[in-house]
């Protein structure tokens, strides 16, 4: 029997090019599975994503967690070093750009929802505290003069969240803001 040697490197080359194709699939789905278990606060496949792929993007995961008061997930998401101070994209209405400065960080979204040890773990990780983002009812007029000013104060002064708003302020989120802006009355 006689052994075709352009068959076995064409076969191996095939094979290299399959691997490669499921690792990018894999890793792919593993941002998905991350967001899922750390929202559904699957601590156990939650850590199995972080050590398999250890360079998988947190900070999508953490926004999450923190904004669906999981606990744990937001630990460990801390510990695996996510981006505490992460930004979502938000599209601003007249223009079809995206700003990563506009958008909330996981503090903002914790404090809006009240969950309190969320908060508190956020800020021992060093959340700024005093990020402003754009306002949720804002729409980009020319003449606004002050589009921005969404604290995490903010959020939880307004949906009525007197403990977050006791921790934040004892952090050293900006009081004078969310009484200039009108918005909360003292």
């Amino acid at each position: 029997m006689s052994c075709d040697w352009r068959y076995h490197v064409k076969r191996h080359v095939s094979l290299i090019s399959r691997l490669r194709d499921m690792k990018t699939a894999v890793e792919a789905a593993s941002e998905h599975d991350l967001i899922d278990a750390a929202g559904c606060e699957d601590l156990d496949r939650l850590e199995a994503i972080l050590k398999v792929n250890p360079r998988l993007p947190r900070d999508s995961a953490l926004d999450i967690a923190a904004w669906s008061g999981r606990m744990g997930s937001v630990k460990a998401l801390i510990e695996s070093k996510a981006n505490v101070n992460c930004r979502d994209k938000v599209r601003l209405v007249e223009s079809d750009s995206y700003s990563k400065q506009s958008g909330w960080t996981p503090l903002i979204k914790a404090a809006y929802r009240g969950h309190l040890d969320v908060v508190r773990v956020l800020i021992r990780a060093k959340a700024d505290v005093r990020y402003q983002a754009v306002r949720p009812d804002y729409v980009m007029f020319r003449d606004d003069p002050w589009p921005i000013g969404y604290t995490a104060l903010t959020a939880a002064a307004e949906n009525g969240h007197g403990k977050v708003c006791t921790v934040l302020a004892e952090a050293g989120a900006d009081v004078n803001l969310v009484l200039c802006l009108g918005r909360i009355e003292v």
